[in-house]
C-alpha cells in the first residue's frame, strides 16, 4: 500500500508541480489549499506524513502544525514545512511548532521527494521498533525504560522525566535525547545526529543546536540546576550520568 500525504498549499502552481512529483513516486496525495480545510481532514482521515505552507489563509500553518502536535492520533506524524520564509529565526519557530523539517521556497524538487521518503522511512523504522519493543541499549535500558542518572526516558508512553518533573518534549527533540541517552558518556558530532535523527547530513548543523537548546531549556524549566547534556567543544555533544558526577 503507497504511502498517503496531506499537501497544504494555497499556491495552485507549486501545489501542482508538488502532486505530480510525488505522484510520479507512488504515493497518494491530497491537496488542500487553506488551513481550516487540513485541520478538518487530518481529523477525519489517516495520513502518513503533511506537507504544510505557513502562510495560507482561513488558519495560518503554526495553528495547523499545533493542532497536529496536541493531537495524541497525529504527534508522532511527520510534518515538513515548506515555506517562502527563509529567516532563521522562522525556522527555528517552525521547528519549536513540532515540524520535522524545514524546507525553504525556491525548493529542488528532487531535495522534497528525497525528504519525504528519508522521513517516511524514520517512521517505518520507529513503528518496526515500538511493535517489537526492540529498543537497544547497555544496561541503561529495558524494553520500556532508559535511566541515565536522574533521566528516565518512558519509551512507550513517550514521555521524559528528569527528577521525577516531566518534560515538555517535541516528538523530535524527545528522539534526539532518547538517541543520545542510550550511549551515556559517548560524543555524537553533529553530523552523527543529523543522520540519526533526521536521516539527513545535508542539513544546517544549527538544526541540531536549536534542539539541543530547547531541550536543555525545558529541563531548566523543571528546576533542573545540573548539566545533562555536555557540549563538547569542536566535536558535538553527550549525555552525562549526573550520579557519577
Amino acid at each position: 500500500m503507497s504511502h498517503k500525504i496531506l499537501l497544504v498549499e494555497d499556491d495552485c502552481n507549486i501545489a501542482k508541480l508538488i502532486v505530480y512529483e510525488l505522484k510520479k513516486e507512488g504515493f497518494q496525495v491530497c491537496h488542500v489549499a487553506d488551513g481550516k480545510s487540513a485541520i478538518n481532514k487530518v481529523l477525519a482521515e489517516y495520513f502518513d506524513l503533511v506537507i504544510l505552507d505557513l502562510m495560507i489563509p482561513k488558519v495560518d500553518g503554526a495553528e495547523v502544525c499545533k493542532s497536529i502536535r496536541t493531537n495524541i492520533s497525529h504527534r508522532y506524524m511527520p510534518v515538513i514545512i515548506v515555506s517562502a520564509k527563509d529567516d532563521d529565526i522562522d525556522k527555528i519557530i517552525g521547528l519549536e511548532l513540532g515540524a520535522d523539517d524545514y524546507i525553504t521556497k525556491p525548493f529542488n524538487k528532487r531535495e522534497l521527494t528525497a525528504r519525504v521518503k528519508a522521513h517516511l522511512r524514520r517512521e517505518q523504522l520507529l513503528e518496526l521498533i515500538n511493535g517489537d519493543k526492540a529498543y537497544k541499549s547497555s544496561d541503561h535500558t529495558n524494553n520500556e525504560t532508559i535511566q541515565v542518572g536522574s533521566l528516565v526516558m518512558n519509551l512507550n508512553k513517550h514521555q521524559a522525566f528528569i527528577d521525577n518533573k516531566k518534560l515538555q518534549l517535541t516528538s523530535k527533540e524527545f528522539e534526539l535525547l532518547r538517541f543520545l541517552a542510550l550511549s551515556p558518556g559517548q560524543v555524537f558530532t553533529r553530523n552523527e545526529l543529523l543522520e540519526n535523527i533526521w536521516k539527513t547530513k545535508y542539513r544546517d548543523q544549527k538544526t541540531v543546536d536549536v534542539h539541543i537548546r530547547y531541550i536543555r531549556q525545558k529541563i531548566a524549566d523543571t528546576g533542573w540546576d545540573q548539566q545533562l547534556i555536555e557540549t563538547v567543544r569542536g566535536i558535538g555533544y553527550r549525555v552525562i550520568d549526573d550520579t557519577k558526577e
